[in-house]
């Protein structure tokens, strides 16, 4: 009895011991951690849009910021409105920027995503070649809608360019084809695929923004 008694105990420590062992050597399970990076602070001046073409956003920042953090503050601003844009610019302002007269950095989906840190609060004005200002055929400009729109007709050899230039600083540029008739000339963008828009350069009244139902609105030409 006494012998048969000290088997089965034995048996025992013996089972407690390998339930232990065997619990001991489970591996633990590495559960990621997610970790959501704050955004510096930031405040919408004004937030426009012209149909589904273009949006355009000023922003107030508090500091200067990296372009990393400008491509993830863009990013978050273009997410926040559910409608879809063909273009969005954004342009930031530092503390004591004025709006209105360029900004410190743009980020612009044009269509994708162009972060620029300028470095000044001064007026952004479209680069010109050192030769081009002799091939400028005019500028006209307008404050109809969005702020003011100014456009630049450049020629090159036979071929055209409209610059188009917006008030945030933001440009955008097309080849056109110019046919003269009488005192005005025709000017229609080469893409086949644009919105069918097209311009008139009147001598007398200036440059004419037309479509399909007839004028939208005229520039008015501008002092070199």
């Amino acid at each position: 009895m006494i012998v048969a008694a000290l088997m089965f105990s034995f048996l025992g420590f013996a089972i407690w011991v390998g339930m232990s062992d065997t619990s001991s050597s489970k591996t633990e399970k590495r559960v990621p951690v997610v970790v959501h990076e704050e955004l510096p602070g930031y405040s919408i001046i004004s937030d426009s849009h012209m149909g589904e073409i273009k949006r355009s956003v000023d922003v107030r920042l508090e500091g200067r910021v990296s372009e990393a953090t400008l491509s993830k503050i863009a990013q978050k601003i273009k997410s926040s409105d559910s409608k879809s844009y063909e273009r969005t610019f954004i342009v930031y302002y530092l503390p004591d920027g004025e709006v209105g007269t360029g900004g410190w950095a743009t980020s612009h989906f044009n269509p994708k995503l162009e972060v620029k840190i300028l470095g000044s609060e001064t007026q952004i004005t479209p680069k010109v070649d050192e030769n081009e200002e002799s091939d400028v055929v005019g500028r006209w400009g307008h404050s109809t809608f969005l702020g003011g729109v100014a456009y630049t007709i450049i020629r090159s050899g036979d071929d055209f360019l409209l610059r188009t230039t917006y008030k945030d600083g933001s440009t955008s540029e097309e080849s056109v084809q110019a046919r003269r008739e009488g005192k005005q000339v025709i000017i229609k963008s080469k893409d086949p695929n644009a919105s069918g828009d097209y311009w008139i350069m009147d001598d007398e009244k200036g440059l004419l923004i037309m479509d399909s139902e007839g004028l939208i609105v005229t520039a008015k030409k501008l002092t070199p």
